[in-house]
C-alpha cells in the first residue's frame, strides 16, 4: 500500500506540474529552465491553475501528513 500511495501521489503532483506548464504556455509566460525556477513558478502559479476546492484538499492533507509525523 506504501507504494501505491507514494505512485499516487507522485502521479498527482506532475499532473499539477504540467497544469501550471500549460497554463505559462497559454499565457506566453516563461518555462523555468533548472528545478528551482519550477519550484518558485510551482509556489506562485499553483494558485492559479487549482481550483479552491483543489487547494483545500492539498492543505488537508499536509496538515495530515504533519499529524503523522508528531
Amino acid at each position: 500500500m506504501k507504494d501505491i500511495n507514494a505512485l499516487i501521489e507522485q502521479f498527482q503532483s506532475m499532473d499539477i506540474m504540467h497544469r501550471v506548464l500549460r497554463y505559462r504556455v497559454e499565457n506566453g509566460l516563461e518555462i523555468p529552465k533548472d528545478e528551482d525556477g519550477a519550484k518558485t513558478l510551482m509556489q506562485n502559479d499553483i494558485k492559479k491553475v487549482l481550483s479552491p476546492q483543489e487547494l483545500k484538499e492539498m492543505q488537508r492533507a499536509r496538515m495530515k501528513l504533519m499529524k503523522k509525523r508528531y
